[in-house]
């Protein structure tokens, strides 16, 4: 193994980690000024439960795919294809689910919910490409989208928040940023099996 790689690779991964963090606080501290206190506080409610959903979606299938992919790089794709598809039926399952009980539970906030669920499934999608991606040691493809999508996201909402928008125009904003992130999983798994 090629010990300039790996270095470059963990300098690449820690920081893109890092930039997407330090752009995802920025964003908070924008809607924080922006946003009512009603309006953020059911976004904030909206994301925790969606977050704990997405996160029972992944059943350790990101850890799986890093490892399968590592060890037999010839079947990635393979094991890519299993992996998404237990996880988009077990993410539109537990939408489902989320958005059920919100419904039941507290419907005035419904639509906040809905859309963040969306958004927040979006993203964890994503973390299956990611796997995918560092599994062949590929980490610019990981990187590129998370960085990209930060960016566009970071663009959006000042532009939103601009123009007075309102919390649903927000949270598409946020749907539309993260919808990126598969586009380029699938973009990069086209120019790795073309390199």
């Amino acid at each position: 193994m090629d010990k300039q790689k790996i270095k470059v690779d963990l300098i690449l991964a820690t920081g893109t980690s890092f930039f997407a963090k330090l752009v995802g606080y920025i964003i908070i501290t924008i809607l924080v000024r922006y946003l009512t206190k009603d309006e953020m506080g059911a976004f904030f409610f909206a994301a925790t439960l969606a977050t704990i959903f997405a996160l029972i979606s992944t059943l350790g299938t990101n850890q799986y795919l890093i490892r399968e992919v590592s060890e037999k790089p010839e079947g990635s794709i393979t094991h890519l294809s299993q992996v998404l598809s237990l996880r988009l039926l077990l993410q539109v399952v537990l939408l489902l689910i989320l958005n059920g009980f919100v419904l039941l539970t507290t419907p005035d906030i419904i639509l906040t919910v809905f859309l963040t669920s969306i958004y927040i499934f979006l993203d964890h999608l994503y973390y299956s490409f990611g796997s995918y991606f560092l599994g062949l040691r590929q980490v610019i493809y990981w990187a590129v989208p998370q960085i990209s999508t930060k960016l566009l996201l970071a663009v959006l909402v000042i532009f939103s928040v601009n123009f007075n928008a309102s919390l649903t125009l927000i949270l598409f904003c946020y749907i539309l940023a993260n919808i990126f992130n598969p586009v380029f999983g699938s973009f990069g798994m086209g120019q790795i099996r073309t390199a």
